[in-house]
């Protein structure tokens, strides 16, 4: 996914979509128990993913052809829910754009303090109640699965 879709930063956002997906959810290992919030590996809220979908489907038609040429899948036709639980690629393209609707830079793909302080500020938010300490320590858990790229 990173490396199919654009802009060119694909090392980038591979680390910082694998560390999300630590801090989030442990590599898929944990399930949020609040089914309004939290779907899926990258733990979606419904209004998040919901701008990610519109961003696809209406701001970038170009977008929304490539992944679905690429992957098969429609954004404009998913709903939040059940499909999250159920594929992890869905999630990650969604994540993908998700950080690619931001308009900061994403962190170099070795400055983990840097990563973890940009999941916290764009991701889990100011709101959330992960820091940037747990998702260091998420990555740091999981390194020899994720560093294996």
């Amino acid at each position: 996914v990173c490396q199919r879709l654009p802009p060119n930063n694909a090392e980038h956002a591979y680390r910082l979509l694998a560390g999300t997906m630590c801090a989030e959810t442990g590599l898929a290992t944990t399930r949020d128990t609040y089914e309004a919030q939290g779907r899926g590996i990258v733990q979606f809220d419904e209004v998040r993913f919901k701008d990610i979908r519109k961003y696809i489907a209406v701001t970038r038609p170009e977008l929304r052809a490539k992944i679905k040429q690429l992957y098969g899948i429609d954004f404009a036709g998913i709903g939040f829910g059940l499909v999250l639980d159920c594929s992890p690629l869905v999630c990650l393209i969604a994540c993908r754009v998700g950080y690619m609707m931001i308009p900061e830079k994403l962190p170099p793909k070795d400055a983990l303090i840097e990563q973890a302080k940009y999941w916290k500020k764009h991701w889990n938010s100011l709101l959330g109640a992960g820091t940037p300490e747990h998702y260091i320590k998420a990555v740091q858990k999981h390194a020899n699965i994720i560093s294996t790229r």
